[in-house]
């Protein structure tokens, strides 16, 4: 098996639908040749975009094109679906027991034309302001449950072209009547025009209902995925969701108390739970599993392993255990979505800075700052990058900065540091050292979010877009700010002390933000609602309530905080 610098199969770019995931696919390539250049070796890379292919298929094009420019990069096909679990409850007395999962697929033909008809339709919903692509697909799906039919992707491909939203129903009827003529499908188009009177009403004004039912379902995927040769796995498994009902279901089939399967006391959120966070973790994925091969008609190939929120619940141990057990592929990512919501990750790293620090503290490697530990080599690779597909191993190496680091010792570090106690410890020893590694990187990237934060607030359309972007950026801002305070920093040793220009900058930002998102609620009072569930796993962190933002107490003032940080790094 081939020993690559580093292997990350979940990259966003700037074809995701993040406002500020602004990587592009020439700034991905760049990043993973000098990485694998400077490790000493090749990389995989996987572009794992939300519901769309574009930035695969843009990739492919560039690395075709200019193959002496990126020599050591080796491109795996991804894509990463929002899914719709509904066609799950069936198998759970129609109770609903996962409420939110993605699934990713690799290995299909980009050249697919309902792939490609598919991703050109979503990407209308990441871009035009009218949220055509999920008009689409939540029109298309009405029709197809109301009628039992497929309707291809491709056959609506066409409406990907369109510029405005009041186009959209006129060329849906026409493109489905033609269909249905081609096909001889015996049903009134006036019917079809009433049923898209019925659902989507009031779609314009963005509701939450419609644009879940645009997600595709699993068997949708799985039929897209498995006609174009790709394969699906289960995206970081610590991050299914959950609901107390659901596993209270799974309780009674096993005859145990629910207390054994959930802890009432962790209720993360609410009645939805995340599996990282339950006690019978095997159990449950088991569960889902099962239930997500029945309605995908056929099997997974793997699960993602190695990913920071599964090391940090500890779920790593049971995914290489079910896996192994179902015959199935590990596989390693990321997640990267750009530097404004992770500016502690990069390209490669797969791994929580807990547990990378500790290792290298055990060790006494003497790493660069910001150097992360990177999955190298790994079964899954080697089988879809190749033609034969019936190759299966459970092999991993880990490495950093040219180092190898065996799997069974990387385990025993993982383990050691992952019980509670031990986290606690290094989190009151070494947390400010921790932090200040990757805390000059995030100013930078910070300000430069400042400097473009006009034109992309510009291009939001929806004012609930606008208020997210908002509010995370404020989180952002908040969490640099409080860090000044938190850090002494060693200049000599990290270099990163700025100047106070740099802070005052970050500080008006905040009180930007702030005044923005008041004025956004004045006049849109109702998104409060739909913002505190979708913002509260962010905010609930620091006791801080969506309805509260803009009565923030905002820190004493940058630049008497940094003089006084400068004076204490000097001395």
């Amino acid at each position: 098996m081939t020993r690559y610098a580093f292997v990350d199969m979940h990259i966003h770019t700037a074809f995701s639908d993040e406002p500020l995931c602004d990587m592009t696919i020439e700034q991905l390539l760049e990043k993973a040749q000098t990485k694998s250049k400077k490790l000493g070796g090749d990389c995989v890379i996987s572009i794992a975009d939300h519901n769309t292919i574009l930035g695969v298929k843009k990739a492919r094009e560039i690395l075709s094109q200019q193959p002496n420019k990126y020599p050591n990069v080796k491109l795996i096909n991804g894509i990463e679906f929002t899914t719709d679990l509904i066609e799950l409850t069936k198998y759970f007395e129609n109770t609903r027991l996962f409420t939110r999962c993605h699934t990713l697929a690799y290995g299909y033909n980009e050249n697919d034309k309902e792939m490609l008809a598919y991703s050109k339709i979503t990407h209308k919903f990441f871009s035009d302001k009218d949220n055509l692509g999920m008009q689409i697909c939540s029109a298309r799906r009405a029709i197809c449950e109301t009628y039992d039919i497929y309707i291809p992707f491709s056959v609506l491909s066409p409406m990907a072209d369109l510029k405005k939203g009041d186009q959209f129903q006129d060329t849906f009827l026409s493109l489905v009547e033609e269909y249905f003529k081609y096909k001889k499908i015996n049903i009134n188009i006036k019917n079809v025009q009433e049923i898209i009177d019925h659902f989507l009403p009031n779609y314009l004004s963005y509701q939450r209902d419609a644009e879940s039912f645009g997600r595709l379902k699993v068997s949708e995927i799985a039929k897209l995925v498995k006609d174009a040769g790709g394969e699906l796995v289960i995206a970081h498994p610590a991050l299914i969701r959950t609901t107390t009902q659901g596993l209270r279901t799974i309780a009674e089939k096993e005859n145990i108390p629910l207390k054994n399967i959930y802890s009432t006391n962790n209720n993360k959120f609410n009645n939805n739970t995340d599996l990282g966070h339950i006690k019978q973790q095997k159990l449950v994925l088991n569960y889902f599993i099962n239930a997500f091969e029945k309605a995908c008609g056929y099997k997974i190939s793997g699960i993602e392993k190695y990913y920071s929120s599964n090391f940090e619940s500890r779920l790593d141990e049971v995914v290489e255990e079910v896996c192994k057990e179902r015959k199935l592929y590990e596989t390693c990512g990321s997640d990267y979505h750009g530097v404004h919501l992770h500016p502690s990750k990069s390209i490669g790293n797969v791994l929580s800075n807990q547990i990378q620090n500790a290792y290298k503290k055990e060790y006494a490697f003497d790493y660069p700052d910001n150097a992360p530990i990177n999955v190298s080599e790994i079964a899954s690779i080697e089988h879809l990058m190749s033609n034969n597909r019936g190759f299966f191993a459970n092999q991993a190496v880990l490495t950093a900065y040219g180092k190898v680091v065996e799997k069974d010792i990387f385990n025993k570090i993982v383990n050691d540091c992952c019980s509670i106690k031990k986290i606690r410890a290094i989190s009151k020893n070494d947390q400010k050292d921790i932090n200040s590694l990757n805390f000059s990187k995030r100013i930078e990237e910070l300000i430069s979010i400042i400097e473009k934060i006009e034109k992309i607030y510009l291009n939001l359309h929806k004012p609930s877009d606008c208020a997210k972007l908002l509010l995370r950026l404020n989180l952002f801002a908040e969490n640099v700010v409080t860090g000044l305070k938190l850090i002494k920093f060693k200049s000599a040793k990290y270099q990163q002390l700025r100047t106070n220009e740099d802070y005052e900058k970050i500080y008006e930002l905040i009180k930007v933000i702030n005044k923005k998102f008041g004025r956004l609620i004045k006049h849109h009072p109702q998104l409060l609602k739909d913002l505190k569930k979708d913002m509260r796993y962010y905010y609930s962190k620091r006791n801080v309530y969506v309805f509260e933002i803009t009565n923030l107490k905002l820190l004493p003032p940058i630049k008497e905080l940094t003089t006084t940080l400068q004076n204490e790094a000097i001395k």
